[in-house]
């Protein structure tokens, strides 16, 4: 008999024991129940400014978007689109932006390979434009160095009033440095 009192006092030791360590535990789980709960408003913030840049991001992607799509599209006489296509990771993540053009009903593609220098040219100055007028604080001057050097001549009278009607409606002043007779 004092075999089995002994074997109880063993078994209520160990519950006890284990006990214990639940009580532990849950203690530990409620103080770091109480730790979340006070974060939880700063992560629930720091999620909502996180989605804030993101649609401000992206509102910045379909502005250069646009800006360089209309410049193409004035210049060419025909619709142009110009978009910033998203590079992921082999992991997900967002890596880069690559840029992709098509030109009326037909595929995107390759802007520098695919379209020539005339249209990367002035893709490029859009882009440039799109970028300069995005910046906060700083002055809206843009110098280019033979901006049109390897566009035809028509192209360039109509990319001149394209720059004239940006320029008068946003403010940018564009300095072009050429060689030719008439900018």
């Amino acid at each position: 008999m004092s075999s089995s009192i002994e074997d109880l006092k063993t078994k209520v030791s160990e519950l006890t024991g284990a006990l214990k360590v639940k009580e532990d535990l849950l203690a530990k789980l409620v103080e770091d129940k109480a730790k979340v709960d006070l974060q939880l408003p700063q992560l629930q913030d720091a999620v909502s400014l996180a989605k804030k840049c993101l649609e401000e991001s992206l509102e910045q992607k379909k502005y250069i978007e646009e800006i360089v799509s209309s410049g193409l599209t004035e210049v060419f006489g025909v619709e142009h689109t110009f978009c910033l296509e998203t590079v992921l990771g082999p992991d997900g993540t967002i890596k880069g932006l690559k840029p992709r053009l098509k030109e009326a009903d037909g595929e995107f593609d390759d802007p520098i390979g695919s379209f020539g220098a005339s249209a990367s040219s002035i893709a490029s100055i859009c882009f440039r434009i799109s970028i300069l007028l995005l910046s906060r604080g700083t002055a809206k001057v843009l110098i280019l160095d033979e901006p049109l050097a390897n566009v035809s001549p028509t192209l360039q009278d109509r990319f001149r009033a394209f720059i004239e009607t940006i320029c008068k409606q946003t403010g940018l002043q564009i300095v072009m440095v050429t060689h030719m007779d008439q900018p």
